[in-house]
C-alpha cells in the first residue's frame, strides 16, 4: 500500500531533514539566516506554536538569502548546529537542512512549494510584520499571499495602522490568510550578537545557553579584522585535529580568562580572545612535527628538540604564514605566552597571565593568583615569573633569557608605578 503524503516520514523524501511530521496537519516553516539563532527567534517560534496550534514548526535556515548576498553568512553546518541546541525546548520544534544543502539563493516560494507537495496539509510560513507587508514585492509574492497561511509577529506597543491597512488589502485582493501575533518585544538581533562576540563582549541573555556554548566551542563570529571566515574555519579544524581534549579545554579557558582580564585592565577583548584561544595550537605536536615546522619557518635552531619552548614560536609562525593573521600584537602575544619578555605589551601580559590562571588549572594557589590578576596584572605577572624561575632552578633546567628579562622589566615597571604614586 502506498503511503499518503502526510503519513510519510520526511526522512524518506528529504534525507537532510531531521524531522518526523507523521500525522501532522498543521505545520509551519520558519525561515531565515539564523546567524545566529537568538532568544527573539525562539520566543516567536514558541508563540506561533501556541497561538496557531501548530503540530510542528520547522526551522529552515537559508543557504544564501537573496537579500543578504552582500554579506558572508556563517556555514550552514554551524547555523544548523546552533538550532539543534534549542529543539528540546519545545516538542513541536524541528529542523530541516533542505535549503542549506542547495547551491544558490533560497527563494521562499520554492521552499514552500516543495514542502506543500511533500506533506500536504495546512502549511504556514512564519515571518516578521515588516516582512509580511512587503510580500507583494517578493519573488512570486502573490502566490505566497494566496496559497499559504502567513503567521506574522508585531510589537503590541507599535502603531501599525498603515501596515494593518496593507494586510487588509491583501486579504481582500488575494484572500490571504494572515494571523497576527502580538508579542512583547525581545531585545536581540543577530547583527548585535555577531558584533558583541567580535568585540569580545558577552552575549548572555541574547542567545540560549546552548547556543552560547556552541558559539564559543566553535569559535564563531571572532574578529573579522584578524582573520577571514574561511581561514577561521580552517584554523578551527586545525586546532581540533591537533589538540588533545584536555589541551582544547585549556585553550577555551585561556580565551575566557583573557577576555575577563582585558575588560578589567583596559585591553582589547577581541584580540585577547583570539590570542588566548589559539595560543597553544602547536602544543601537542610530537618532536618530529615540531622540528619540521621550526625548519620550515627558519626559526632559531636552539628550539629543535625543545617542544616546551618551541610550541609558542611555532604557533605564531603557523598563524601568520598559514592562516593569514598579520596583527603583530596578537602574534607576539602568542609567541611569548610561554617565556614572556621585556617591553611586554598589555595584550602579552594578559595572555601570559591567563595561561596560568584560567579556571581549568588545578594547582593549590590558583584562587590567590586569579584574585591577584584581577586586581593587579603587573604584580600577577611578576609573581608568576618569580615562581617559574624558582621552579626551573629547582629542576636544574636552564632559564630562558626572555624570561629573565621579563622579570627585570616588570620589576622596573612596578617600581616606576610606586614612585609615581608616592609623588602624587
Amino acid at each position: 500500500m502506498s503511503k499518503s503524503p502526510m503519513n510519510r516520514s520526511v526522512h524518506e523524501a528529504d534525507s537532510k531533514a531531521k524531522i518526523s511530521i507523521t500525522g501532522s496537519r498543521r505545520y509551519a516553516i520558519y525561515g531565515g539566516s539564523f546567524d545566529p539563532i537568538h532568544v527573539g527567534h525562539v520566543a516567536l517560534a514558541e508563540h506561533a506554536v501556541r497561538e496557531c496550534g501548530l503540530d510542528k514548526l520547522i526551522f529552515m535556515p537559508a543557504y544564501t538569502s537573496p537579500f543578504k548576498q552582500d554579506r558572508h553568512v556563517t556555514d550552514g553546518r554551524d547555523r544548523c548546529g546552533m538550532i539543534e541546541t534549542v529543539l528540546a525546548q519545545n516538542k513541536a520544534f524541528c529542523l530541516s537542512r533542505y535549503e542549506v544543502t542547495k547551491a544558490g539563493p533560497s527563494y521562499t516560494i520554492e521552499t514552500l512549494r516543495y514542502w506543500k507537495k511533500l506533506l500536504g496539509g495546512d502549511l504556514g510560513f512564519v515571518l516578521g510584520f515588516d516582512s509580511v507587508i512587503q510580500l507583494d514585492k517578493w519573488y512570486m509574492g502573490e502566490e505566497i499571499l494566496r496559497d499559504y497561511h502567513l503567521i506574522a509577529a508585531r510589537r503590541p506597543d507599535t502603531d501599525d495602522t498603515e501596515g494593518m491597512k496593507i494586510i487588509e488589502g491583501f486579504r481582500q485582493k488575494y484572500g490571504s490568510r494572515i494571523t497576527i501575533l502580538d508579542m512583547a518585544p525581545v531585545d536581540a538581533s543577530s547583527t548585535e550578537i555577531r558584533e558583541k562576540i567580535s568585540a569580545g563582549e558577552s552575549v548572555s541573555g541574547l542567545v540560549t545557553p546552548g547556543v552560547e556554548k556552541y558559539i564559543r566551542e566553535h569559535g564563531l563570529y571572532m574578529n573579522s579584522e584578524l582573520i577571514s571566515e574561511s581561514d577561521r574555519q580552517r584554523l578551527e579544524e586545525f586546532m581540533k585535529s591537533n589538540l588533545k581534549e584536555s589541551r582544547y579545554r585549556h585553550s577555551l579557558g585561556v580565551e575566557e580568562m583573557a577576555v575577563k582580564l582585558a575588560k578589567l585592565h583596559g585591553g582589547n577583548a577581541a584580540k585577547a580572545a583570539f590570542a588566548g584561544r589559539y595560543h597553544d595550537i602547536a602544543k601537542c605536536f610530537d618532536i618530529e612535527t615540531m622540528d619540521a615546522y621550526i625548519a620550515k619557518y627558519d626559526l632559531p635552531r636552539e628550539l629543535l628538540g625543545n617542544n616546551a619552548l618551541a610550541h609558542s614560536k611555532v604557533a605564531a609562525a603557523i598563524l601568520g604564514h598559514e592562516f593569514g593573521v598579520s596583527d603583530r600584537e596578537v602574534l607576539d602575544a602568542v609567541r611569548y605566552h610561554t617565556t614572556a619578555r621585556k617591553d611586554m605589551s598589555l595584550l602579552e601580559e594578559i595572555v601570559y597571565t591567563a595561561d596560568v590562571v584560567e579556571d581549568n588549572r588545578t594547582y593549590d594557589d590558583l584562587a590567590y593568583y586569579q584574585d591577584l590578576a584581577y586586581r593587579d596584572l603587573d604584580q600577577a605577572c611578576l609573581e608568576i615569573l618569580e615562581y617559574t624561575i624558582a621552579d626551573l632552578a629547582g629542576k636544574g633546567r636552564p632559564l630562558d633569557r626572555d624570561t629573565a628579562e621579563a622579570k627585570e622589566y616588570i620589576e622596573a615597571k612596578l617600581k616606576q608605578r610606586a614612585n609615581k604614586s608616592s609623588k602624587n
